[in-house]
């Protein structure tokens, strides 16, 4: 799978962050890059796919993650290293 978008997410609630991962690999066909805590109680998650996978994986995030996400972006067409 190619990698044409880059998601990060970052919520304020380990428990939330996980709950979240799961319905976003649930939702859709993303390869989970990183998932892990930050600092106390915070947890960040990077993912990538096509984009029609990863906006639809934050769709589901949102729905799941609803009043936890600190911040999120998307990274379009990250340089390969």
């Amino acid at each position: 799978m190619d990698i044409v978008v880059l998601g990060v997410l970052e919520f304020n609630s380990v428990a939330v962050g996980i709950k979240a991962l799961d319905a976003m690999v649930k939702a859709a066909p993303i390869r989970v890059i990183d998932a892990k805590t930050i600092c106390l109680g915070k947890f960040l998650v990077v993912i990538g796919g096509e984009v029609a996978e990863v906006d639809a994986a934050l769709t589901a995030e949102k729905r799941t993650g609803e009043g936890y996400v600190v911040d999120e972006f998307f990274i379009p067409n990250p340089i390969p290293r």
